[in-house]
C-alpha cells in the first residue's frame, strides 16, 4: 500500500479484511482511509470497535510513514496515470 500510495496521484483507501491491526498499518502506509464491514457488524459493541477503529487511524498516522518496496514502475499497457485528472485508469 505504501508503494502504490507514493506512485498514483490519487487517495489510496485500503479494503477487505481491514481489522484494527491492518488499519493502523494502512493510516502508517498513508491510506486516505479504509472501508471496514465485517469488523463493525460481527462486534458485540459496534460503537466500541468503530471508535478502535479511529484511534487505529490516529495511531498509525502519528507513527514515522511506512518505506514503500523498491518495486519496477508498472507497465504503461495496464496503469493509465493522468495527474492532471488526478486519476489513475487500467487499460
Amino acid at each position: 500500500m505504501a508503494y502504490w500510495g507514493k506512485l498514483l496521484p490519487v487517495p489510496v483507501v485500503g479494503i477487505a479484511g481491514m481489522d484494527i491491526a491492518r488499519t493502523e498499518q494502512a493510516a502508517r502506509c498513508g491510506a486516505a482511509g479504509v472501508a471496514v464491514i465485517s469488523a463493525i457488524t460481527a462486534a458485540a459493541s459496534p460503537e466500541a470497535v468503530i471508535a478502535q477503529l479511529q484511534d487505529a487511524v490516529r495511531r498509525g498516522k502519528s507513527q514515522p510513514p511506512a518505506t514503500a518496496p523498491r518495486m519496477p514502475p508498472p507497465s504503461a499497457h495496464c496503469l493509465i496515470i493522468e495527474p492532471r485528472k488526478r486519476q489513475a485508469t487500467y487499460a
